[in-house]
C-alpha cells in the first residue's frame, strides 16, 4: 500500500469538503481522484439545481488540477465537517462511508481469488457484486456507447476484501467514483444499488432487490 502522504488531489476539491457526501464524491470524480462512496438511500440525492447552481456550474467543476495538496488535508477537512460519514485513504483511493451502519459485504473477503480480466468499468463493478447476486454475472444489455465500456480492468481479490476489489476498478478506469447505496431494513443494512459516478457528474447504476 502506498504511503498516504504520496496521495495528492487538486486543491479545488478542498472547497467542497464541507458539502454533502454525494457532492464531495462528484467533485472527486471530476478531479480525477480515485474514490468510492457508500451512501445511505436518504442521503443519495443530487445537489439542488445540479448540473448548475444559480445558472452556473459548481466551482469545483473542471477546476484547475495543476495546484495540488495532500490527500490527507482533504480527508481531514471532510471529517471535521461531518459526524455521520467518514473519509479515509485506502492506498491511492479516497473512500467515504457512513460512520455507523455500513454494508458488511464490502468488508468481507473477495471471492475473486485469481486475476480476472473484464472489459468495461461497469462490467467490472457488476462482477464484484455477482458474488452477492449471481444473476449479475451475465452480459450488460444496451451498453453500447456508454463511457468506460471498452476499458480493460483486471480484478484480483486474492487476500483482499470486496471494497479493495472495487477500488481496483476506479484505479484502472479513471476518472470515476464507485458508489454503493444502502437502506436500513428490518434492522439490517441492505444493498439497493451500485454503480459509478462519471467525471461530468452523470451516473450509471444497477438497482438490486434489497439484500
Amino acid at each position: 500500500m502506498a504511503p498516504q502522504a504520496q496521495v495528492t488531489v487538486p486543491s479545488a476539491v478542498l472547497a467542497v469538503a464541507d458539502s454533502s457526501p454525494f457532492e464531495f464524491a462528484m467533485a472527486l470524480a471530476n478531479a480525477s481522484v480515485p474514490a468510492g462512496l457508500e451512501i445511505r438511500e436518504s442521503d443519495d440525492v443530487l445537489p439542488a439545481g445540479y448540473p448548475t447552481l444559480d445558472g452556473k456550474r459548481p466551482a469545483w467543476f473542471n477546476a484547475d488540477r495543476t495546484h495540488r495538496i495532500a490527500g490527507t488535508e482533504v480527508v481531514e477537512a471532510f471529517n471535521r465537517s461531518r459526524r455521520d460519514y467518514r473519509a479515509i485513504l485506502m492506498g491511492q483511493v479516497l473512500v467515504i462511508r457512513p460512520v455507523e451502519g455500513t454494508l458488511t459485504f464490502l468488508d468481507q473477503p473477495s471471492s475473486i481469488s485469481t486475476p480476472t480480466p473484464v472489459t468495461g468499468a461497469m462490467a467490472a463493478v457488476r462482477r464484484v457484486f455477482a458474488d452477492l447476486f449471481p444473476t449479475l454475472s451475465g452480459p450488460i444489455l444496451n451498453s453500447l456507447g456508454h463511457k468506460g465500456d471498452d476499458v480493460p480492468v483486471v480484478l484480483d481479490g486474492g487476500a483482499r476484501r470486496v471494497i479493495d476489489t472495487l477500488n481496483q476498478v476506479v484505479l484502472q478506469a479513471p476518472p470515476r467514483t464507485w458508489v454503493v447505496t444502502t437502506r436500513q431494513q428490518e434492522g439490517n443494512v441492505r444493498l439497493i444499488s451500485f454503480g459509478l459516478i462519471e467525471a461530468d457528474g452523470s451516473r450509471r447504476t444497477q438497482g438490486v432487490r434489497a439484500r
